[in-house]
């Protein structure tokens, strides 16, 4: 759901300047009603899942014996887990695959937003916020191959881990690089309270529709 609230804030904000450069203003609460369909898209996904796979745990016996193991899980032993003759490891039952599937839903989020940034990259509006939404998403693709293949690699009780440092990771370049065009507007501000490139840019093609919305 945190990674659908993430994405799905930038579709809207991209919907919302593609929708302002062509003329049409979407006003506040069809941006929230937009915003709110699309984050419970994923939260019925999570629900199904949840419903129909509960979650649980396996404790996972490793005997010391020298036979053979058949489990679906990759172990790592610690010299902790070996103190006893036949330790217990506790383990999450659900797969790390099962997890990759939930978020196939966020993953079609990244797409679309990287197509409407594509699509939209020359919109003046806003300081060329669009710009920055595409810079997010291109930011946030290769953290999430990072994320997925380390959680692949590891061992099942570092997966957590993985997951957690992609959503931190993923927040955090979202959140600083969709705050540069403020930070570049404050420190590009004119006497008149503009930029120097909307003065000279504002009666350009892509700004005939008098939006007057940056």
């Amino acid at each position: 759901v945190a990674f659908a609230l993430v994405f799905a804030s930038l579709l809207v904000k991209c919907v919302f300047l593609i929708s302002l450069n062509g003329g049409v203003y979407l006003p506040a609460p069809y941006q929230a009603l937009l915003l709110l369909f699309a984050v419970l898209i994923q939260i019925a996904i999570g629900t199904q899942w949840l419903i129909t796979s509960p979650p649980r745990v396996d404790n996972v016996v490793v005997p010391m014996t020298g036979t053979a193991i058949s489990s679906r899980y990759h172990l790592l032993l610690s010299a902790g887990d070996l103190s006893s003759l036949n330790p217990t490891i506790p383990l999450c039952h659900t797969s790390f695959s099962d997890l990759l599937l939930s978020l196939i839903y966020v993953v079609f989020l990244i797409v679309f937003v990287s197509i409407l940034a594509i699509k939209s990259r020359g919109i003046r509006d806003n300081y060329r916020e669009a710009t920055y939404i595409g810079l997010s998403v291109a930011g946030a693709i290769p953290i999430w191959l990072g994320w997925t293949l380390c959680g692949l690699a590891v061992a099942d009780r570092h997966r957590d881990a993985c997951l957690a440092f992609g959503l931190v990771a993923t927040s955090s370049t979202v959140f600083l690089v969709m705050f540069m065009p403020k930070g570049r507007q404050l420190a590009a501000m004119g006497k008149e309270g503009l930029y120097v490139e909307d003065r000279e840019e504002r009666f350009s093609s892509l700004s005939r529709t008098g939006s007057g919305y940056s």
